[in-house]
């Protein structure tokens, strides 16, 4: 199962996330595209400066908190969790999404 943590400040908004552990092939290459896009998103759209740390089963993101007030950060961090947690909906079982305010 793969575990992810959307992190949210006080006000609710989303300030990065992490995604660990494997779930079967098909499983894990959907929330890697999901998660793996929003990244590409938030720097290519957004212009955030991203702090990654990737390795083999585990991604983790943190944007800065003038980055996450950003509409577009906004916009495609919340639409990443859309796109999670439809998938979770549609597969169940297969990935966990655990939401913590910082």
């Amino acid at each position: 199962m793969t575990k992810i943590r959307i992190f949210r400040d006080s006000g609710g908004t989303v300030t990065g996330f992490s995604a660990a552990g494997h779930a079967s092939n098909i499983y894990c290459a959907a929330v890697s595209a999901i998660t793996q896009t929003a990244c590409i998103g938030l720097e290519e759209v957004a212009k955030a400066k991203l702090n990654l740390n990737i390795h083999s089963g585990y991604l983790s993101v943190q944007i800065s908190p003038e980055d996450a007030a950003q509409a577009a950060c906004r916009t495609i961090l919340e639409t990443m969790l859309l796109g999670l947690t439809s998938f979770d909906e549609a597969n169940p079982g297969h990935i966990q999404i655990i939401e913590e305010v910082q």
